[in-house]
């Protein structure tokens, strides 16, 4: 079973996610948090498979907070989703220490499968920014 900590400012957001993730066997939200510092918090008095971050939220900014949450808990994976798609901003929360990026414009099922693969260990970059990530920028 994949426990989720959903981080998301947008309480709407978070409402939807759990409605997303609900009918999934093998994914529960344990816990939500609104802001960095609920992150952090929630992170010392839970076990959690995943944490799926909202890149900016009041508070710490994103790859700051991907930081001190990877120092403090090395094994967590981190997902970013973020309304960011600019290959710069998903670069910089990728070396920060995220496992993986996806927009929030994104599919469900990319979601879903973006969730599955950093559980198990695996990068995960959203398709749409996949080649930047090789070098080679989409035609226009």
């Amino acid at each position: 079973m994949i426990r989720l900590l959903i981080a998301d400012d947008h309480p709407l957001i978070r409402q939807e996610l759990k409605l997303l993730l609900a009918p999934e066997q093998d994914m529960v939200v344990s816990a939500e948090a609104e802001n960095g510092a609920q992150v952090l918090e929630l992170l010392g008095s839970g076990a959690y498979e995943l944490l799926l971050l909202d890149l900016t939220m009041p508070g710490l900014p994103g790859p700051e907070l991907i930081t001190r949450v990877r120092a403090l808990h090395g094994e967590l994976r981190i997902l970013v989703m973020s309304m960011h798609n600019e290959p710069q901003i998903a670069r910089s929360a990728l070396w920060a220490g995220a496992n993986g990026y996806v927009a929030k414009d994104c599919e469900p099922e990319i979601l879903l499968t973006a969730i599955r693969r950093v559980a198990r260990g695996e990068r995960f970059i959203d398709p749409a920014l996949q080649s930047y990530f090789a070098g080679v920028k989409h035609a226009e």
